[in-house]
């Protein structure tokens, strides 16, 4: 009886091992949990992918540490010293210091100050030449800017600045021309100012905490006719160059050979052409675009307004390796379900039973698909690294499938859906303003495909199940 007992026990452990096995809801939910589980070494990838940029950015930044950092390029600006008047009644703890009349002195005492005048008129052209630079594996754009500035100072201005200020003194004026980075300047013509040639010279004035250069000019017999100036400078720079609108009239043209500009800043073009050798554009600013005026003194406009004024380009990278790799890991919760489902599909319609490991190991190809993609667009074209990287992990799903789907035509299948679904994600990384309405209707036509290929299923009774 007992020997009966053991058996009849071992017969329903048995039994239940291989309904478990056969069960449709059990393999769901190992799936779903093996799918989960590959999201660990996706998110390891994308943690790669950041110290990757990071990497990326500490390199970048070492370059323009040495070639020049973003440029900002600007009509000149005049700085005139005054000094303020100050009238104070002074008397004595005893009365008045002057006792006959009963009327106290008169202390007179003198305050610093500067006043800033901004230019009528300018006109500044710039020919921007760029180029890459390398700092190991990693590269970046850098440009050399040759500019011309020529503008004018109006005598209204002066008339207006001398009532304004009483006591100014002209003949120290200075003028003072904005230089966001001193490193890149790679050479300066002598300053025409009306009949005078001024050297600028360095390390500069400091204006608003902005670094720049200066020049020593005399205008005591000059104020009472407008003041014409000139010169050319060229500045090395990286990633921006921007611009000022420092004068009443500001006319801005740059040429370029970066073939994709990103316009930016507070002022688009009023003109552009972009062509695949290159581009030009061309800015037309006015004073009453601003919010800030033509002359003011001492810190009374601050850095950060005059700042935000500021128009100009970026070297726009098309393709930046670090965002194309982190848009594809994004959907890879998704890809790798639907090819889970795919398997699973061929376990109802064919009658297999693809063990839990079996699940693991295809999704470990999946999730090394990323980290391939990674490492190879570092080194290769990413068109060419995706093409590698997906090809690579297609053979190897389509020929470990021919083994466990017992069928080479049945691997070839899953080599032409994996295949698909690579092709589909190298569209929506590369459609990346339209990639949402694209992913949410490739995610509707599988979830649609899904439903009609299982819409006879019993889930309660999959045995003898067939594609109808």
């Amino acid at each position: 009886m007992k020997v009966k007992a053991q058996l009849e026990k071992a017969y329903r452990m048995a039994s239940l091992i291989k309904s478990l096995k056969q069960s449709s809801s059990l393999k769901l939910i190992t799936i779903i949990f093996i799918t989960v589980t590959m999201l660990i070494p996706v998110s390891m990838v994308k943690d790669t992918i950041f110290e990757r940029s990071q990497l990326r950015y500490q390199a970048e930044s070492s370059i323009s540490e040495r070639w020049g950092s973003a440029q900002q390029i600007s009509a000149p600006i005049l700085a005139i010293p005054y000094k303020e008047k100050i009238v104070e009644d002074v008397t004595t703890q005893n009365g008045w210091l002057d006792p006959n009349n009963k009327q106290a002195a008169k202390k007179i005492s003198y305050i610093d100050h500067m006043a800033y005048l901004l230019a009528d008129e300018v006109k500044i052209n710039t020919k921007m030449h760029t180029e890459t630079r390398y700092l190991g594996i990693y590269d970046m754009p850098v440009y050399v800017s040759e500019t011309s500035i020529r503008g004018s100072f109006s005598q209204k201005d002066f008339k207006k600045l001398d009532e304004q200020y009483p006591n100014i003194n002209w003949q120290q004026a200075k003028l003072i021309l904005p230089v966001e980075d001193v490193r890149g300047i790679r050479s300066i013509s002598k300053l025409k100012f009306s009949q005078q040639k001024i050297d600028f010279t360095s390390p500069g004035y400091n204006l608003f905490c902005l670094q720049g250069l200066e020049a020593e000019v005399q205008l005591e017999d000059k104020i009472h006719k407008d003041i014409h100036f000139s010169f050319d400078f060229n500045l090395s720079g990286s990633q921006q160059l921007n611009y000022l609108p420092l004068a009443r009239t500001n006319h801005i043209s740059l040429q370029s050979d970066w073939s994709s500009p990103s316009f930016i800043g507070s002022y688009l073009p009023t003109q552009r052409n972009i062509t695949d050798s290159g581009f030009d554009a061309s800015w037309k600013i006015l004073g009453l675009n601003r919010s800030y005026g033509q002359m003011w003194s001492d810190n009374t406009i601050s850095k950060e307004k005059i700042t935000q004024s500021a128009f100009g380009m970026s070297l726009y990278q098309p393709a930046d390796v670090y965002q194309q790799n982190t848009r594809s890991v994004k959907y890879a919760a998704l890809f790798i379900a639907l090819t889970f489902m795919a398997f699973f599909l061929f376990e109802i319609f064919f009658g297999l039973n693809i063990h839990p490991m079996q699940y693991f190991f295809i999704g470990g190809s999946l999730s090394t698909f990323y980290l391939l993609l990674l490492a190879m667009s570092e080194h290769l074209h990413f068109s060419v690294a995706y093409l590698i990287s997906s090809t690579a992990i297609t053979i190897l799903m389509s020929t470990y499938s021919m083994t466990i789907l017992k069928q080479k035509f049945r691997g070839v299948i899953i080599g032409l859906v994996t295949a698909v679904i690579y092709g589909f994600l190298y569209f929506l990384i590369q459609s990346e303003q339209n990639s949402l309405l694209f992913g949410a209707i490739g995610f509707f036509s599988a979830l649609s495909t899904m439903m009609y290929l299982t819409r006879n299923i019993d889930w309660y009774n999959i045995k003898g199940t067939s594609i109808n």
